[in-house]
């Protein structure tokens, strides 16, 4: 089994849960609604010996702040390049659906 490092981040005003697995080019999963990063667990754990995740919660889900406002696809767009500001990542795939497209 993959083993996957819970952890959190603030980032453009809210603090997020995310997890981390794997080696590799890195992919951005953005879940849908009403899901969270639970859902990309069967790709990571098929793919990690290849790719590196990053699975946050986006805000408002799970185990992510969940503010009043901010759920428009520019600020979760801002959201998500400041995560992988802090995880250091220059480029990245993006694996989506739904809110995360």
């Amino acid at each position: 089994m993959t083993s996957l490092t819970h952890k959190r981040a603030k980032v453009n005003g809210v603090t997020l849960h995310y997890v981390t697995a794997g080696r590799g080019p890195t992919v951005l999963c953005m879940h849908g609604w009403p899901q969270n990063h639970r859902e990309f667990l069967p790709v990571i754990e098929n793919l990690a010996d290849e790719y590196a995740f990053i699975a946050p919660d986006l805000r408002g889900y799970a185990d992510s702040d969940k503010p009043y406002d901010g759920y428009e696809p520019k600020t979760i767009a801002q959201d998500m390049l400041a995560l992988l500001r802090v995880e250091d990542v220059g480029s990245f795939h993006i694996l989506s659906h739904d809110l995360g497209g």
